[in-house]
């Protein structure tokens, strides 16, 4: 009885574990779309400020 009791609180364990994994899969699967998201607005500001500092320096020639 004891084996039994064992083996189901290690099945019990096991699928806590897997569970708890599944939902760190899925954080760091939405913190790496928060990441691109960033980049991608951080590339567009930079590409924005190049563009800008362009104009300036035409307007200076």
């Amino acid at each position: 009885m004891a084996k039994k009791e064992t083996a189901k609180t290690t099945k019990l364990t096991k699928n806590a574990l897997l569970k708890k994994m599944e939902i760190t899969l899925q954080e760091l699967t939405l913190l790496m779309s928060a990441l691109k998201a960033d980049r991608s607005t951080a590339q567009a500001n930079l590409e924005a400020y190049q563009k800008k500092f362009e104009q300036l320096s035409e307007k200076l020639r």
